[in-house]
């Protein structure tokens, strides 16, 4: 994945539902994530304790807050029954600039785009966590349900972006303050915790996989390639009754604003969904993919220029319908 994509996820980390507010009766929360939970996961979630824990599938340890726990899909904290989070996402930056990748990172979460979504942050205050420099705001996120508090901090460890989001729902017993520290006592190990992101696709011919705590993308290479990524949702998303119109929904508010031209039904893995194609606001071919899971989804995506890399649809297509659950 392109470093640029990080930094559109990091916002997207901050956007309700995904960006997606259906008005189907039924209320949306903050989500956090491309982002309810992975379809399955190799670690059951741990009990809360009040003491720091790793988070899996990262090298963020946190302290638990009472009446929270270690959950694996996310990865992160959350509380049963409550929209009230802290999801963690790391993301290699690939050689960029450390500063130059904090200051790009800090902006994308108080652009303009941010405020279109509801999220009103202050400036990003800078400082170190974990002993890496670190960028830390807050602020809230108006929604349908109502408004959240968000607490978001962007870490440079190692050749790593470390993007740690909290969200706490109305009526939340915890506050800004709580949450601050909690993400600012982060500590970084040498070592990732374990856990499954709980599905995998096989890469197509010429393509190369790469996983992180929150996707698993898989591109050609070069610099502006062809890439596909795949995620799991996160946070507590609340599907309609039309599918079909979240999926399109969904699709056309990821950061290209791809319109979908074409919505096919299918069924992968034994899950059923939509894959839809069409073009995203920089001309480029957008293909989609949004499965359903007990609790949530599975959102496959990618886009390619055709004029200069061909016609990728086949290896997408190839990639996507291979996905198998773990």
């Amino acid at each position: 994945m392109r470093l640029r994509s990080v930094f559109c996820a990091a916002v997207i980390l901050l956007v309700a539902g995904c960006g997606s507010t259906q008005k189907t009766g039924q209320v949306t929360t903050p989500s956090t994530a491309a982002s309810s939970t992975a379809p399955s996961s190799t670690a059951a979630a741990a009990a809360p304790t009040g003491d720091e824990q790793a988070i899996p599938r990262t090298r963020i340890s946190l302290l638990v807050p009472k009446g929270m726990r270690v959950e694996p899909s996310l990865p992160g904290l959350g509380r049963s029954n409550s929209g009230t989070s802290v999801v963690v996402v790391e993301q290699a930056m690939d050689g960029k600039p450390v500063q130059e990748a904090l200051n790009q990172a800090a902006a994308g979460l108080t652009s303009e785009r941010a405020k279109q979504q509801g999220i009103e942050l202050e400036e990003p205050v800078e400082l170190r966590i974990a002993g890496f420099p670190a960028f830390l705001t807050s602020g809230t996120q108006r929604v349908a349900a109502g408004t959240f508090g968000k607490v978001n901090a962007m870490i440079a460890a190692d050749d790593t972006l470390v993007i740690i989001t909290g969200t706490l729902q109305p009526g939340e017993s915890l506050t800004i303050d709580d949450f601050k520290k909690v993400i600012s006592g982060a500590r970084w190990s040498a070592e990732a915790a374990p856990g499954s992101i709980g599905f995998d696709l096989t890469a197509a011919e010429g393509y190369q996989r790469k996983e992180s705590t929150a996707a698993i993308t898989y591109n050609r290479g070069e610099q502006g390639g062809p890439k596909l990524l795949a995620a799991p949702s996160m946070g507590q998303v609340r599907l309609p009754e039309d599918k079909r119109a979240y999926a399109v929904d969904r699709f056309a508010k990821t950061p290209s604003t791809p319109s979908a031209d074409t919505v096919t039904e299918v069924t992968l893995a034994g899950l059923s969904g939509f894959e839809m194609l069409g073009r995203d606001s920089k001309g480029r071919t957008a293909y989609a993919v949004m499965v359903f899971t007990e609790t949530g989804y599975i959102l496959i995506m990618g886009d390619f220029e055709p004029a200069k890399h061909g016609d990728q649809l086949p290896a997408f297509k190839e990639m996507a319908h291979s996905l198998v659950l773990k």
